[in-house]
């Protein structure tokens, strides 16, 4: 997932925007960003967790090389989270589905989650599963 997506993603939940993002592995690959294409974002910076402001330099050359490929979104605003599995956000709105792909998630990749990023989740947990 390029950081970049975050200046378009919602909670399904609860339509709150933007989601914090918590970055367990990422990728950096070779790609360009011109001068007058930037900023790349509209509303919010997902690399550098800001707000966009008129006026400001952002980093895209740096921002449009590097992707998630393991980490977790959070909603601020409801509690849910939602797993970010092969650079793919796994995001949906029903209980079944999102119990499904939460234990699909943690039976993959539960032993990668550093132990600071499931302090920090583990009390959204009972509200992404109940």
């Amino acid at each position: 997932m390029l950081y970049r997506t975050l200046d378009l993603l919602a909670c399904p939940n609860c339509k709150h925007s933007p989601l914090d993002l918590i970055v367990i592995e990422e990728e950096e690959y070779s790609r360009e960003v011109s001068s007058e294409q930037k900023p790349l974002c509209t509303f919010y910076c997902g690399y550098l967790k800001e707000k966009i402001r008129k006026g400001r330099n952002y980093p895209c050359e740096e921002c449009i090389r590097k992707e998630v490929k393991l980490g977790i979104l959070v909603c601020p605003q409801c509690g849910m989270w939602y797993p970010i599995s092969n650079g793919i956000p796994v995001m949906f709105a029903s209980k079944k589905d999102r119990e499904k792909a939460i234990g699909r998630f943690l039976q993959q990749y539960g032993d990668k989650i550093p132990k600071e990023v499931w302090d920090k989740i583990k009390s959204y947990k009972e509200n992404v599963l109940t």
